[in-house]
């Protein structure tokens, strides 16, 4: 809803899967744009993204200031996560909303639909290839 509304710390997409797993971001996680990562403060609020991706997926506030970073280099904990996509707060926050009738039932049956085909994809993922199964490009 307001991807500008805290600046970016980019990381890559195969360290996302720890940041929704609740890690801090450490530094060496951290891909530093052409324009420099800009300055801030320790605690100042920053969320986590990755590239080509406007809306960030967790929220932290800064473990060391861009001072220090010149100091240190891009090494230690950067961010301590505070918030991430989908956790806790999100859970408490979604089942204590009241929601319009028959809206649930639509939810219900996108979910199951979405983990349908996530499982779909996985099992065919895991079968080899070949062995008369037919491959499409």
């Amino acid at each position: 809803m307001f991807p500008h509304a805290l600046q970016p710390l980019f990381t890559h997409s195969e360290v996302s899967p720890r940041i929704l797993g609740g890690a801090d971001l450490m530094l060496q996680g951290v891909i530093a744009p052409e324009g420099g990562l800009g300055d801030w403060e320790a605690d100042d609020k920053r969320c986590v993204s990755v590239p080509g991706n406007p809306y960030g997926f967790g929220v932290g506030s800064m473990a060391v200031s861009s001072a220090s970073l010149a100091k240190t280099g891009l090494k230690g904990r950067g961010l301590k996560l505070l918030h991430h996509y989908p956790d806790r707060r999100v859970r408490l926050a979604l089942g204590g909303w009241r929601v319009a009738r028959g809206w649930r039932g639509k939810a219900a049956r996108l979910t199951a639909r979405v983990v349908q085909l996530t499982r779909r994809c996985a099992a065919a993922r895991a079968q080899p290839v070949g062995h008369g199964r037919q491959v499409r490009a």
